[in-house]
């Protein structure tokens, strides 16, 4: 950033554009998206967050990395959590 700024918090970070985790975050995102489908799909009501991040740490997603893609998805009501810890996606 400019010289003089203040360092800024991760909430002020744009989610696109400038941030250098943005790719990484929507790919993130994708992948959650997909894994809640899927669990779904399999006959359940949702996608407990275990079984959400059982695959993606499994392809060295770390869990930071995680909770920032299902705040993202939260906030944009992509996702919504239906239970404790668990998620069903947006039709």
């Amino acid at each position: 950033g400019e010289a003089g700024a203040p360092p800024r918090r991760l909430a002020d970070r744009p989610v696109a554009g400038s941030a250098q985790d943005a790719p990484l975050l929507a790919i993130t995102a994708q992948s959650i998206l997909f894994e809640i489908r899927r669990i779904i799909g399999k006959g359940r009501d949702s996608a407990p967050l275990e079984m959400i991040a059982e695959t993606l740490l499994a392809r060295k997603i770390s869990e930071e990395e995680i909770e920032e893609a299902l705040d993202h998805l939260l906030m944009q009501g992509e996702i919504h959590e239906v239970d404790d810890n668990c998620f069903i996606a947006e039709k």
